[in-house]
C-alpha cells in the first residue's frame, strides 16, 4: 500500500484499506479531492466490504521531461497578445515557425501572456524555456495535423491544448467538450458572445461548426494511440504461485477470492453508471498481487482465468524497501 501511496497521484487513489499505512500519508491522502468518489460503495445490506486498492489508471503515462522554446510574438488579434512561434533545430524563416496561442482567465487587452509565463519559466535571450507542462490556468490552441504522433500529444499536454484537456477529463463527445470546456471560457456557444481572450485570439477564425469538426477528428486521431483510463482493483494474495494452480484448491479460492472480486466490480460498475457520460464507459479490471522474489522488475505477470483477474508478482524486496522509506 505504501508503495502505491508513493507512486500514484493521490487524486487516482480512489480507494485504499489505510490499516497498514502511515497515518501522516493516510492524512495527505484523505485530504485531496478524488477523480471518482467511491465513498460508501462498498457496502451491500449494511456490510462492509474492503479491497485492497482501487486506482484510477491515467490516459496517459507519465511523459519524459521535455523542453521547448518559445519565441514572442507581436502579432494583435483585437488587442490581445497571446501568439508565439516555436524555436526548433532547423533555420526556418520567422513565418514558418510554428504559432502556438496561449491565454489565461481574464486575460487584459494589450498585456502579452509572455509577461506571465516569464514569471514561472526561464527567459533567456528572448527564448521563454517550458520546461515543464504549464499551470492549469493556462490553455492553448492550435490547428491539429490530421496524423497525430506521441511526440504531438506530448507536446499537447505541455501546453494544456484545450482539445486534449477535454480529453483527459474524460469529456469526450462533442456535447460535453462544449458543456465543460467551452461555455465556461465564453467562446461563442451562447446567445450571447463574450469578447475575451479565447474568442477573439485563441479561436480566432474559428466559428462552431469548424471547432466541433476539428475536435472530433482530434478525437478519432487520439483513441487510435491511446487507450482510455480505466478502473483498477487490487487485492493483495498472501499466498504462493502454486495455491493458484491446484486444482484442489480452485473451489476454496472461487469463495475466499474471486466472488469478492466480481462484487467489487459489480459495486463500482454501479458507481461509474451514476456518471453516465463522463466515467461509465471505463473499463474495470481486477488484480491479485502475491510475494516474489528476486524478480527482474517490480513485478510479473502471470497466467490466470484468461487475465479475467489477472495474477502478478510482486518483488518483495522492493515493497519491503519502499515501506521502510515511508515509514522514515
Amino acid at each position: 500500500m505504501t508503495y502505491l501511496c508513493n507512486h500514484k497521484d493521490f487524486d487516482e487513489l480512489l480507494h485504499l484499506d489505510t490499516q497498514f499505512i502511515a497515518n501522516y500519508l493516510v492524512q495527505k491522502i484523505s485530504n485531496v479531492t478524488k477523480k471518482i468518489d467511491l465513498s460508501n460503495t462498498f457496502k451491500i445490506n449494511n456490510y462492509k466490504i474492503n479491497p485492497d486498492a482501487v486506482i484510477i489508471s491515467p490516459i496517459l503515462e507519465p511523459i519524459p521531461k521535455r523542453q521547448y522554446n518559445l519565441l514572442e510574438s507581436n502579432w494583435n488579434d483585437y488587442g490581445y497578445y497571446t501568439e508565439f512561434k516555436e524555436q526548433d533545430d532547423t533555420k526556418k524563416k520567422w513565418y514558418e515557425l510554428q504559432s502556438i496561442n496561449i491565454g489565461y482567465l481574464n486575460q487584459t487587452e494589450g498585456y502579452h501572456t509572455i509577461n506571465e509565463l516569464s514569471k514561472i519559466y526561464s527567459l533567456y535571450e528572448k527564448v521563454l524555456i517550458i520546461s515543464k507542462p504549464l499551470p492549469k490556468e493556462f490553455y492553448s490552441f492550435w490547428k491539429i495535423p490530421k496524423t497525430l504522433d506521441k511526440d504531438g500529444i506530448y507536446k499537447m499536454y505541455y501546453f494544456n491544448h484545450i482539445f486534449l484537456l477535454s480529453i483527459l477529463n474524460n469529456y469526450l463527445s462533442w456535447e460535453m467538450f462544449k458543456q465543460n470546456i467551452l461555455t465556461p471560457l465564453g467562446v461563442g456557444v451562447t446567445e450571447k458572445k463574450q469578447d475575451n481572450v479565447f474568442r477573439l485570439s485563441l479561436f480566432r477564425g474559428y466559428n462552431i461548426n469548424r471547432l466541433q469538426e476539428m475536435f472530433e477528428l482530434f478525437t478519432e486521431s487520439f483513441l487510435s494511440l491511446f487507450q482510455l483510463g480505466g478502473v483498477d482493483i487490487y487485492d493483495i494474495k498472501y499466498l504462493s504461485y502454486n495455491y493458484f494452480q491446484y486444482q484442489s484448491k480452485r473451489e476454496e479460492l472461487k469463495e475466499r477470492s474471486i466472488r469478492k472480486q466480481f462484487l467489487y466490480e459489480y459495486l463500482i460498475q454501479k458507481k461509474l453508471e451514476k456518471n453516465k457520460e463522463k466515467y461509465s464507459d471505463l473499463k474495470i479490471q481486477s488484480h491479485f498481487w502475491i510475494p516474489g522474489f528476486r524478480l527482474d522488475s517490480f513485478s510479473e505477470k502471470i497466467d490466470f482465468m484468461d487475465d479475467y483477474i489477472k495474477l502478478w508478482k510482486i518483488d518483495f524486496e522492493t515493497v519491503a524497501n519502499e515501506y521502510i522509506y515511508g515509514e522514515m
